[in-house]
């Protein structure tokens, strides 16, 4: 994977509209109030990885409607949002924090939970716990170290699916131009994962969003797929396994594949492993529909299938 970061900063205000970043995504079963308390392990754990003092902005609680400054009390209240009984009584659980100078932008480090109770006219709906990096998190010497700390969260978490992959973010600000950037960037480069999980959550169930570098399977889903051991078997040995408590990590090689259309680098074990997940994978993602693909389901086709169908 090179060694780069994509950003786009819009010159008025200095924000941050758009940004190559490493996502960590975990999507657990709802109501969130059964899952608060292995999320504030999650939480803790993410903590323990990041430098100290990096968040600049938080937003907490559904009620929120702008970015503040990160303050004192800001850990206490995004805790307090992860109390049981609390959880249980409120319609939707959320807090996210970000750095960055100004509020609002992309974040290199960043955290966000969301989720509610169990709703009738959302069955699959799904508690979402996103983690951000800076892409070199994933370079060379520090994958393995990564990886393995990002296996210890996924281990705490009762996941349902979840994936780790370089990924294009955009902000809301600037969100028409940075999706035009956007759509840009992946034809050429493929491996990006372009997500809107907060409203993707919504519908996805107890299905995966395809291959990515890293895919988290809690047992439903890797019962499904046919097993460990079944997907060994079909997978390359350049794949790695590795078994947590909770669900099952494949490592799609050593580093990350973007490819290049251009250069004609293809993604190799992004190939082999999305044609076996492709049993459980969710298309038709309606978030992305209306946004990346512009209400054009053969455009958001050919991406969720661009590691499926003949390049």
């Amino acid at each position: 994977m090179p060694k780069i970061e994509l950003s786009k900063i819009e010159p008025e205000s200095g924000r941050t509209f758009l940004r190559e970043v490493f996502i960590a995504a975990f999507f657990l079963p709802a109501p969130i109030d059964e899952t608060v308390s292995a999320i504030d392990q999650a939480f803790e754990l993410f903590l323990a990885m990041v430098p100290n003092d990096c968040f600049r902005w938080a937003s907490v609680s559904a009620t929120s409607e702008e970015w503040k400054p990160f303050g004192k009390t800001t850990l206490a209240r995004c805790k307090a949002q992860l109390r049981r009984e609390a959880a249980a009584n409120r319609k939707l659980t959320y807090f996210e924090l970000a750095d960055g100078e100004i509020g609002g932008s992309v974040p290199r480090y960043g955290i966000t939970v969301l989720g509610g109770k169990l709703r009738s006219n959302f069955p699959g709906e799904r508690t979402l716990v996103q983690l951000s990096f800076p892409i070199d998190a994933a370079m060379m010497e520090r994958a393995d170290a990564f990886v393995a700390r990002l296996a210890e969260i996924a281990a705490v978490l009762p996941v349902d699916s979840g994936y780790g992959s370089p990924a294009i973010q955009w902000s809301e600000f600037n969100r028409d131009q940075a999706i035009g950037y956007t759509r840009k960037i992946i034809a050429k480069h493929p491996g990006y994962d372009v997500n809107q999980n907060t409203i993707g959550r919504k519908r996805l169930g107890s299905k995966i969003r395809g291959a990515r570098w890293l895919t988290f399977l809690g047992s439903e889903i890797l019962e499904r797929l046919g097993g460990r051991e079944a997907l060994r078997k079909k997978l390359p040995t350049t794949f790695e396994f590795i078994s947590t408590r909770s669900c099952l990590v494949i490592r799609a090689g050593n580093l990350p594949e973007l490819g290049d259309t251009v250069a004609k680098l293809d993604t190799p074990h992004l190939r082999e492993l999305a044609a076996v997940l492709e049993p459980a994978t969710a298309f038709d993602e309606v978030a992305l529909l209306g946004s990346l693909a512009d209400w054009d389901k053969n455009a958001l086709r050919k991406w969720e299938r661009r590691f499926l169908d003949p390049a």
